[in-house]
């Protein structure tokens, strides 16, 4: 066991702050570690705004229902995932806020939805009969005709970054992410590996940028898919 620390960024209107927490986990910790992400989020591409470039806009709506982000060379879905899939309202071109989906990250806490790997990203085949309801729900996802996956956590925080920080979140319907004591955080695809005999996941907290992890089964966290550009 070793010690490792969890990031969390709290977001707001104009400035990001960092508090580190310390929890025990084991050794096989995602790669993409503390330092790389903090990295990454003070990076110089993290700082360009809309409004110092507004011929190459972080965020580009489709009009389809997905999200161009050129920065992260990554189209995301407007809209978060449903039970029953999108819920992109082509007539409105926003989202459907009523039945927003919560999902589990795998239906074993074991590492069996990416290939016996806790850390590891979540993946087939499968192991001993595990389920993974997000990892469905993306693939399954036929959205503009797009392959869609579940984001990384990098890529997930980032997303985020940029949109409550560097963007003005004009192509975005904000009702799902603006808090009002509903729980906004979102799966990623990493694993966090294990503490205390839990095996955990990543997600971000859409309303406030906190960066943390959950037990793999549990139900209640909401999707958005992700394509490659």
């Amino acid at each position: 066991m070793t010690r490792f620390n969890i990031t969390r960024f709290a977001i707001s209107a104009t400035f990001v702050f960092i508090t580190f927490s310390s929890v025990q986990c084991k050794k096989d910790t995602p790669s993409d570690n503390v330092e790389a992400l903090t990295m990454l989020l003070a990076s110089p591409a993290a700082q360009q705004t809309n409004a110092s470039n507004s011929s190459n806009p972080l965020f580009v709506d489709n009009g389809d229902g997905t999200v161009s982000a050129t920065s992260q060379g990554l189209v995301w879905a407007k809209c978060p995932q449903s039970p029953t899939g999108n819920r992109f309202n082509a007539a409105s071109n926003l989202c459907n806020v009523d039945t927003f989906g919560r999902f589990n990250y795998c239906s074993q806490a074991n590492g069996n939805c990416s290939n016996g790997d806790s850390a590891g990203t979540l993946r087939l085949p499968f192991l001993n009969g595990a389920e993974s309801q997000i990892f469905r729900s993306c693939a399954n996802l036929t959205l503009a005709g797009r392959t869609w996956r579940v984001p990384t956590r990098v890529e997930l925080a980032r997303f985020f970054y940029n949109l409550y920080l560097l963007d003005t979140k004009g192509v975005f319907n904000g009702a799902y992410e603006s808090g009002g004591g509903v729980d906004n955080r979102f799966w990623s695809s990493s694993g966090g590996g294990s503490s205390g005999g839990v095996e955990l996941a990543w997600h971000v907290d859409g309303f406030n940028g906190i960066i943390d992890a959950s037990n793999q089964t549990s139900p209640g966290l909401l999707l958005r898919c992700v394509s490659n550009l």
